[in-house]
């Protein structure tokens, strides 16, 4: 087992790791990765500013690193999806789908990530495109 397997179990002792990936929840996991990368902070140059910082993802065996938000997201690729900042890397894909499994488990079922994002994408939801 590694890392990944032991937090998973930890949290949910079913031992379905990414029990429910989909295409449409990978889309969500990329989207909440733009967010999340929007947001670091640079306070060293005068009055500090916002930046996209870049976020790393391994596809077909190549290293890429992106400074947008990851074009279609595979559920492969979600272990590799990281910011590297010196000697640490924080692997945000994984981290962002252990947030929404963790919100699923302390609502016990009221929400289901991967049906809702199935509803956005079937167009059930009306909303102004968030690209």
């Amino acid at each position: 087992m590694d890392m990944f397997d032991d937090l998973f179990n930890s949290f949910f002792g079913d031992g379905s790791k990414y029990s429910f990936y989909n295409d449409d929840l990978m889309d969500l996991i990329s989207r909440l990765e733009a967010i999340v990368g929007q947001h670091y902070h640079n306070h060293q140059k005068r009055g500090g500013f916002y930046f996209r910082y870049p976020v790393r993802i391994k596809r077909d065996d190549t290293e890429y690193e992106c400074k947008g938000r990851i074009p279609d997201l595979q559920s492969d690729e979600l272990e590799s999806v990281r910011y590297v900042t010196g000697a640490n890397e924080l692997h945000i894909g994984v981290a962002l789908y252990y947030v929404l499994r963790f919100l699923e488990q302390r609502y016990q079922g009221e929400i289901n990530f991967a049906d809702l994002e199935q509803k956005y994408h079937m167009g059930y939801y009306d909303s102004e495109d968030d690209d």
